[in-house]
């Protein structure tokens, strides 16, 4: 999805660039590329105020036809309206009663901006120290800086507005959208990251030869060893649902529970109805002990997946049932993104 919205802002981008250049271009493009954003992600759509603001700084004239070109965009997309706001109505509603919510998709945070253009840099990897990760951070995250700094002061005035435009505006909107509905996470504005890639491209050329190959090579070193880190430790890796049906499926005689209403997608896909699975919950949030469903009827050997249970299940109603019914935990295993699977056996 973010991947998506990348292409499709830079489509967008591409063409406003061609409308502000002056060459010739039918609206009809303008308007498609309007559409593709909209289709894409809803946090996308940040692209547009990013827009109106370089417009306004830059050539005032073109902002009748890029609203024309928006509204029609908006029109034929009129259907998706409905499911848009469904969408934001969840948002509002889980971040109002569900506290860690906001961990999930994303709150207000200082942090999170900084946190961005870090991870636009080193990619998914972290350290446990975190004053070494400071201190590795710091020479890497320099030389970016002041690539990125003399890349945008180097630019041409229309460069120069537009990448600023690009990179500063939907990080910001989303920033302040997230005081009230949790939807900026670093990875979800992913669409200013070839914005970001130009202007440390063109801070890279201000320099003459000798140091364009030394900035070169250091740049692409960075991002090389950064991408091997990830590619060879899995602890960087997302949810390791594969590895959790492996292993289950070498229990097929026990019952696995979700710390939710039913199984999750990831799992069905690598399970393949080969193994027993449910939801514990009947309702989500679970609040109270009706919120589980009657644990007295499953085998005597089951498998508790806790994925998500601070916000699914609080309160752990699940295991205290099962606690209640006579189970004893036997062991835990955990799986990178997933958490932590407890086995329970019931005593005789």
């Amino acid at each position: 999805m973010y991947a998506l919205a990348t292409l499709a802002v830079s489509v967008n981008i591409l063409v406003i660039l061609k409308l502000v250049k002056g060459e010739k271009l039918n609206i009809f493009f303008l308007i498609a590329s309007n559409i593709f954003v909209l289709m894409s992600d809803y946090i996308a759509y940040f692209i547009f105020p990013a827009q109106f603001i370089f417009l306004v700084s830059y050539k005032r004239n073109l902002l009748k036809k890029w609203f024309l070109a928006l509204l029609t965009a908006l029109a034929a997309g009129i259907w998706w309206l409905p499911t848009f706001l469904g969408q934001l109505d969840v948002g509002a509603v889980a971040s109002a009663n569900l506290p860690t919510w906001k961990f999930v998709a994303g709150g207000f945070d200082f942090k999170t901006i900084p946190l961005t253009f870090v991870k636009f840099i080193i990619g998914r990897i972290s350290l446990a120290d975190k004053v070494l990760y400071a201190g590795v951070l710091l020479p890497v995250c320099s030389i970016f800086v002041y690539l990125l700094y003399r890349g945008i002061r180097s630019a041409d005035n229309l460069s120069r507005k537009l990448l600023i435009s690009w990179i500063v505006i939907p990080p910001l909107i989303a920033t302040i959208i997230s005081i009230w509905i949790p939807v900026y996470n670093y990875f979800r504005v992913l669409f200013i990251l070839p914005a970001f890639i130009i202007s440390v491209a063109l801070g890279i050329f201000f320099f003459k030869k000798k140091l364009q190959y030394i900035f070169l090579i250091a740049v692409f070193l960075i991002e090389l060893i950064c991408s091997l880190i990830y590619l060879f430790n899995p602890s960087f890796h997302r949810e390791d649902w594969r590895g959790l049906v492996n292993f289950l499926e070498t229990k097929k005689t026990s019952v696995i529970l979700f710390e939710s209403s039913g199984t999750l997608p990831p799992f069905d896909y690598y399970a393949k109805e080969r193994l027993l699975a449910k939801g514990a919950l009947k309702d989500f949030p679970a609040k109270d002990e009706s919120d589980v469903i009657d644990l007295s009827e499953l085998e005597k050997d089951i498998y508790l997946v806790d994925y998500l249970v601070e916000i699914s299940d609080p309160n752990r109603l699940v295991a205290k049932k099962l606690d209640k019914l006579g189970y004893k935990q036997m062991d835990i295993k955990n799986f990178n993104g997933v958490g932590f699977v407890y086995h329970y056996v019931k005593n005789e």
